[in-house]
């Protein structure tokens, strides 16, 4: 298995518990009666920190001591993820009229491409960051 064959796969498993833990935590927080936007504050942010910490370590091999700038770059690409999912989120379900269940679900798709290109290519890439190219 090629190397971006093998860092797609780990991003993916790593995704996929990271959806598993926020799609649970929104359901129990909209479940129970929070707003849809504030339960989607929530646990996206407790997926972003998992993310964070298992994609480093995990999916893109990190060996080196994370750095401020590495962190910023996460956040920034998270938050830019974040925004995204949550437009999307509104578009489905109040412009859509689809379920909030299955407009969250539309989201999580939408989040995962922009989240692998963003992770990918400015937090983790050995080519630009590492070698301090990217100036």
């Amino acid at each position: 298995m090629g190397r971006n064959t093998a860092e797609i796969t780990r991003f993916g498993s790593v995704g996929a518990l990271n959806t598993l833990l926020d799609y649970s935590l929104f359901s129990l927080l909209a479940g129970s009666g929070m707003a849809y936007m504030a339960a989607q504050c929530i646990s996206y942010s407790a997926g972003v920190l998992n993310s964070y910490f298992l994609n480093r370590t995990w999916t893109f091999k990190q060996t080196e001591k994370a750095s401020f700038a590495e962190f910023f770059r996460f956040m920034l690409t998270n938050g830019v993820t974040f925004l995204a999912t949550s437009l999307v989120l509104w578009l489905f379900h109040e412009q859509g009229s689809l379920g909030v269940y299955s407009s969250k679900l539309g989201a999580t798709v939408v989040g995962t491409m922009i989240n692998f290109a963003g992770t990918k290519l400015l937090v983790f890439s050995e080519k630009e960051w590492k070698r301090g190219e990217h100036t």
